[in-house]
């Protein structure tokens, strides 16, 4: 593979590459690692691509391992963006999420990566999804406990964790129960 040219994304946190096969966006950070480990070029260099420096490493080839790298790249930051897509239109688990990517066709390896930099972000935590949905199911549903946990199991929490954040909420399930009677006598 030839890599021609490289330029910052408008946020300046992504670079667009263009190469003899199609243009490809990789983070800022991921191609900096890429850069040291597989050219002798300078990435910040590559990137600006103004100075004479960089029109004369341009083109670089990379090919075997370096290839497959640079491309898995580009699909971890595909799986991102699609991760947090996924989150913009609900709340879900790491297992949810890792599903919808698989069903996307995401790679393990780029499902993976991209929920731990979701989780390290904190915007994947399986805690606060058990949070919300325990509030959820409980003051919105009437569920019990056992009823709670269940449905938080069929979408890949722990029960430990469930049971725990339980026991931490301040959930009256007498109150819900009653609740619930009236709600069906009615």
């Amino acid at each position: 593979m030839e890599l021609l040219r490289f330029f910052p994304s408008e946020g300046g946190s992504e670079v667009n590459c263009q190469t003899d096969s199609g243009f490809f966006t990789v983070t800022k950070a991921d191609f900096r690692r890429f850069c040291s480990e597989y050219t002798d070029a300078d990435a910040d260099m590559l990137i600006s691509g103004e100075n004479e420096d960089a029109k004369r490493v341009l083109p670089l080839h990379v090919d075997g391992e370096g290839e497959e790298e640079f491309l898995y790249l580009t699909e971890k930051l595909r799986a991102l963006r699609y991760a947090l897509y996924l989150l913009g239109i609900s709340d879900k688990s790491t297992r949810q999420l890792l599903f919808k990517m698989k069903q996307k066709g995401f790679s393990e390896r780029a499902s993976q990566d991209a929920a731990a930099i979701l989780m390290q972000n904190r915007r994947l935590s399986d805690e606060e999804f058990c949070r919300r949905k325990c509030e959820l199911l409980a003051l919105g549903k009437h569920y019990g406990r056992e009823r709670i946990v269940r449905e938080l199991a069929a979408k890949g929490i722990p029960t430990a964790l469930c049971r725990r954040i339980l026991d931490e909420s301040d959930i009256d399930f007498d109150e819900q129960l009653r609740l619930l009677c009236e709600k069906l006598i009615r």
